[in-house]
């Protein structure tokens, strides 16, 4: 099967939908069930910082009615709020896991507001790949009115996935400024 098919179902109280590019599996997404409020991976919170954690640099924060543990607060007093992105479901009893250092996710870039620069993926090993790979993010950028150097413009930063290796500059263009 050629081409990109988003898949949605509903099973047991939850959604799921799957992408499918070229008939491999690229993405899957599962709700939680309705009335659970289970802070997803990926999902991006205004936090309400609650407690600190004294020698840890490390806080305790509201996320929509569950509690979250953000790292790297030093600067936070309780009371403050901040963007915070839930990295992993959090243990029973536990409160999730939650970063300052946001990034949205497309097929072929991560775009990482607040850390500026144009990276390509290791596993890219040819410089002529790497070096078009860049130009395309240099050019999305530009056209998306933002920029990857932070003295002259939003701090924002994009690392292109090894996906992007040998896409069409379209493509990949289309999906830096999608994102």
């Amino acid at each position: 099967m050629k081409g990109r098919v988003v898949l949605l179902d509903e099973r047991n109280g939850r959604r799921i939908a799957a992408l499918l590019q070229d008939g491999r599996l690229e993405d899957l997404l599962i709700a939680p069930r309705e009335g659970d409020q289970i802070p997803l991976p990926g999902a991006i919170y205004a936090v309400r910082i609650d407690r600190m954690v004294p020698n840890q640099n490390a806080a305790f924060a509201q996320l929509g009615g569950q509690t979250g543990y953000l790292r790297d607060a030093r600067e936070l007093k309780p009371g403050n709020t901040t963007l915070a992105q839930v990295l992993a479901y959090a243990e029973p009893g536990k409160a999730a896991p939650l970063t300052r250092r946001l990034m949205l996710k497309s097929r072929y870039a991560l775009l990482t507001p607040g850390a500026p620069g144009i990276n390509v993926a290791r596993s890219v090993r040819d410089t002529d790949e790497k070096a078009r790979l860049r130009a395309i993010a240099e050019d999305a950028l530009e056209e998306a009115g933002l920029t990857a150097n932070a003295e002259t413009g939003p701090e924002v930063g994009i690392v292109l996935r090894s996906a992007a290796e040998g896409a069409e500059a379209d493509e990949v263009m289309d999906d830096i400024i999608d994102l």
